[in-house]
């Protein structure tokens, strides 16, 4: 991993959207998010249900739901925009690069293995 970066993750101006219900408008879940986490620094997303952290979380890893769009923004991992990085290239950087661990850590790891 390239260390000259000053962020190992990147989240520049980051806005999600799903389609409308009755109007075909996106409604944006996630407005205009920007943080950066450097190597060795732990980020916690705190926040109302529904506020975005699961979108945002999920954004980060590409594990969006087929129906929501980034509508703006920029994410980048170690340099890398992870928007245009192509999926195969992208899906071999989850779990061994990057990883979410869900609200319910029991039911997402297991008890007998370190992390």
């Amino acid at each position: 991993m390239n260390t000259r970066h000053t962020h190992l993750v990147k989240v520049h101006d980051l806005s999600i959207a799903f389609p409308g219900v009755r109007n075909p408008d996106p409604v944006p879940v996630v407005k205009n998010i920007e943080f950066g986490i450097r190597d060795g620094e732990i980020l916690g997303l705190i926040g109302n249900s529904g506020s975005g952290k699961t979108m945002t979380a999920m954004a980060i890893a590409g594990l969006l739901p087929d129906s929501a769009r980034i509508i703006s923004g920029r994410i980048s991992f170690a340099g890398e925009n992870l928007l245009t990085m192509n999926r195969r290239r992208r899906r071999m950087m989850l779990g061994s690069d990057i990883g979410v661990i869900f609200q319910e850590p029991s039911t997402a790891l297991d008890p007998l293995c370190k992390v």
